[in-house]
């Protein structure tokens, strides 16, 4: 899993594994400390999140599968952390897509590297703020 040894700031460029353009960082939720409290914490966080966070709420509903349920898919992303990425396409209006940590290799001339194609991103279907 990718530890973070330079900031990873607003704006940065991201590169899939081919060196493709993927966009441009949005937002970052890094990984949750564990113990001591902090899973109730996390509990809550995560419902206030999917309650007033628009984009994380379809995210998380667009994850769900058949034997989970929001709160833990919320849980799971608040937990591991992920990366909103905004990605403009000159044809058409802003979209965004979702990089989780064990998506990214390293940070290297102030580019942000993953370990995966563009294509295998999680793909939100909400519109862009």
């Amino acid at each position: 899993m990718f530890e973070q040894p330079v900031p990873i700031n607003d704006g940065m460029r991201i590169i899939d594994v081919n060196g493709e353009y993927v966009g441009r960082v949005k937002f970052m939720q890094f990984e949750t400390a564990q113990g001591d409290g902090a899973d109730a914490d996390l509990k809550d966080t995560a419902a206030e999140r999917y309650n007033n966070d628009d984009f994380f709420r379809q995210l998380v509903d667009d994850l769900v599968g058949e034997s989970q349920t929001p709160e833990v898919v919320a849980e799971q992303l608040m937990r591991n952390g992920y990366i909103r990425v905004t990605e403009r396409d000159t044809s058409g209006p802003a979209k965004h897509v979702v990089v989780t940590n064990k998506q990214v290799d390293r940070i290297e001339n102030g580019e942000l590297h993953l370990n995966v194609e563009k294509d295998q991103l999680i793909l939100g279907n909400t519109a862009l703020s």
